[in-house]
């Protein structure tokens, strides 16, 4: 791979990446392909199917045992490809409440409202997948080889490049 600001052959390793992007600040792909250029120091990072792995992120946060917060909420709609508008016209609610919901410093999300959300995703995105071909009882093996599901909210939520590209899948929660 070349570097995009040089030109220079880029080197590759594996490795881990804070998947930041993602909106979440908790979540780590590991084993995945980074590329870094010698010369100036630019890292890329390659990571494959990315709708397969926003569907396992969006299912994983499914499982948690806790409230959706703000970032959960935030993240959720986006999969979706939803606007604050058209969430709060599914859920029932005003689009103030959906901005709220997804403010770190906003309302909590009440648990029926939490609930309804999380119903939603599962059904948006299994027709989504399925118009695609994407096989979604993978990747929910994958969450429910791990039940239960009990991470802390400081914890990390470890995802391997396998856990969503292969068939044979294990996840780690650390």
């Amino acid at each position: 791979m070349k570097c995009a600001s040089c030109g220079h052959d880029m080197d590759r390793t594996t490795g881990t990446h804070r998947y930041e992007e993602s909106g979440l600040k908790y979540v780590m792909l590991m084993n995945v392909a980074i590329y870094k250029c010698p010369d100036c120091g630019e890292m890329e990072v390659e990571i494959p199917r990315m709708e397969e792995l926003h569907c396992l992120i969006g299912l994983l946060l499914l499982h948690l045992p806790i409230r959706l917060g703000a970032a959960e909420v935030k993240y959720l709609r986006k999969n979706m490809g939803y606007t604050q508008d058209e969430l709060a016209s599914y859920l029932g609610v005003t689009r103030a409440s959906v901005a709220r919901w997804e403010d770190p410093g906003g309302r909590t999300i009440r648990i029926e409202i939490d609930k309804t959300l999380r119903q939603l995703y599962v059904r948006k995105k299994h027709e989504d997948l399925e118009k695609v071909g994407i096989d979604t009882r993978r990747l929910l093996e994958v969450v429910l080889e791990r039940l239960p599901f009990l991470p802390k909210k400081e914890q990390q939520l470890r995802i391997r490049t396998e856990d969503w590209t292969k068939e044979k899948t294990s996840i780690a929660l650390f």
